[in-house]
């Protein structure tokens, strides 16, 4: 299988050539806490990934202990991310065969919710030039909103040179794509102050002990809402 790539995490600490599976997991469960809401459902879901990658069903607590405990910690998450941005395609391609064992429609409701093409809102757009852009008036915008929220509308994904591809698309073609930066930034998630300090440090905003670098539970929610998505509207109007 493709997740044969890797292995046992304690089989590869001196091989640097593999990702281990706590860091996957840490990723993963970083990825999942982004709401603060951590069910036992994603849970479900990261085990069962863990195990496709080669884990010991005995080890699968032990691996998700370690990695929540390492996923509070800022210098790991973000070390772990430059381990996933610095490895070959073909194993950053295996870290998205783990996105696939998320159920297609709840990926394709999340994304339509976040980049607003479920049409909650109007959209207002002004270029450089003075060029103006109203949902309420343009027709191809209509069509292509209509287009991207039917039920013949096919959502997919690939990894794009340094993005993750988000593509939308139907029986007459593609609708429309969006680029995600495949990268993960700080975005002042986690509590890392000038000064290093031992023990725990009462953070005002969060109102709450935090250990140095230890994840902001109220800040770290912001990161979905940050998160860029480079979408070309006029290639498509």
């Amino acid at each position: 299988m493709i997740f044969s790539l890797f292995s046992k995490e304690k089989e590869n600490k001196n091989d640097k050539n593999h990702l281990s599976l706590t860091s996957i997991a840490a990723l993963l469960i970083h990825s999942a806490r982004i709401d603060e809401n951590f069910t036992e459902k994603e849970r479900s879901i990261i085990k069962r990934a863990l195990k496709e990658m080669g884990a010991d069903e005995n080890s699968l607590e032990e691996i998700i202990k370690d990695a929540e405990l390492k996923e509070r910690d800022s210098n790991q998450i973000l070390e772990f991310t430059r381990e996933v941005k610095n490895k070959s395609l073909e194993e950053k391609k295996i870290v998205i065969e783990a996105l696939d064992m998320i159920p297609n429609s709840i990926l394709k409701e999340k994304f339509l919710k976040d980049t607003d093409l479920c049409h909650t809102e109007e959209l207002l757009l002004i270029g450089k030039n003075g060029d103006m852009m109203c949902s309420l008036f343009n027709e191809q915008y209509k069509n292509l909103l209509t287009r991207v929220n039917s039920d013949k509308c096919i959502f997919s994904y690939s990894k794009h040179e340094k993005n993750l591809r988000l593509i939308f698309s139907d029986d007459e073609g593609k609708i429309l794509h969006i680029d995600v930066p495949f990268t993960l930034q700080k975005n002042g998630a986690w509590f890392i102050p000038k000064d290093e300090y031992d023990g725990e440090m009462y953070h005002k905003s969060e109102k709450k002990m935090l250990r140095y670098s230890e994840r902001r539970p109220k800040k770290s929610k912001e990161m979905s809402t940050s998160t860029n998505m480079w979408f070309k509207i006029k290639d498509y109007l």
